[in-house]
């Protein structure tokens, strides 16, 4: 009866820390690709 309701609650906290994997990947990917500009200035 409430599973709809319930699903989407739950839906939030895994939609949050698949972007925080997300944004730990991306940035991972641009220190490697990337290394310490400010040294380089």
């Amino acid at each position: 009866m409430y599973t709809s309701q319930i699903i989407q609650y739950l839906l939030w906290p895994v939609m949050i820390t698949v972007s925080w994997f997300a944004v730990r990947i991306a940035l991972a990917y641009y220190e490697k690709r990337f290394p310490d500009r400010e040294q380089q200035s």
